[in-house]
């Protein structure tokens, strides 16, 4: 079977999914490491 043949094709924030998309073409954005530490500090008042 065909992916392109399919229906109900999996979508991720509205965006149907194919094979050459990247992360960003869904609106998903990579995390810094800043970015983490500061999710860790706010989430459990501490840095690891």
């Amino acid at each position: 079977m065909d992916y392109n043949d399919l229906t109900n094709k999996p979508t991720i924030n509205g965006v149907e999914l194919t094979s050459d998309m990247e992360v960003f073409d869904i609106g998903i954005c990579e995390m810094t490491p800043e970015m983490v530490t500061e999710i860790f500090a706010e989430t459990f008042g501490v840095v690891f």
